[in-house]
């Protein structure tokens, strides 16, 4: 009985902070980005550079993250379009799905 009401307090705790999170004020911006420096880690593990540009106080400013453990090889210099949040910049969410070699 303990192991139920852990579990549901564990469910609502988690519904609770998906809609703190969902309602949260900040908005998305769309952008563009691309991937560069593609490179190999490992046996069938590929690493890359997300370069996009974002507003921030009306400036605008380029913001490069590295995305990693990739199975495939994503294709270099590809154009992607991407959201990301006003607030935190450093989020984003790809529209686009990143496009691999054969």
């Amino acid at each position: 009985m303990k192991k139920f009401i852990f579990i549901i307090f564990i469910i609502i705790g988690g519904v609770f902070s998906f809609n703190k999170f969902s309602s949260s004020k900040s908005t998305w911006k769309n952008s563009v980005g691309y991937i560069n420096n593609v490179t190999k880690l490992s046996e069938n593990t590929y690493g890359c550079q997300i370069e996009y540009t974002v507003e921030i106080k009306g400036k605008i400013d380029s913001i490069k993250q590295f995305y990693m453990d990739l199975k495939k090889e994503p294709i270099n210099n590809q154009k992607l379009k991407l959201k990301y949040n006003s607030e935190e910049p450093i989020e984003y969410i790809l529209v686009e799905q990143i496009q691999y070699k054969k």
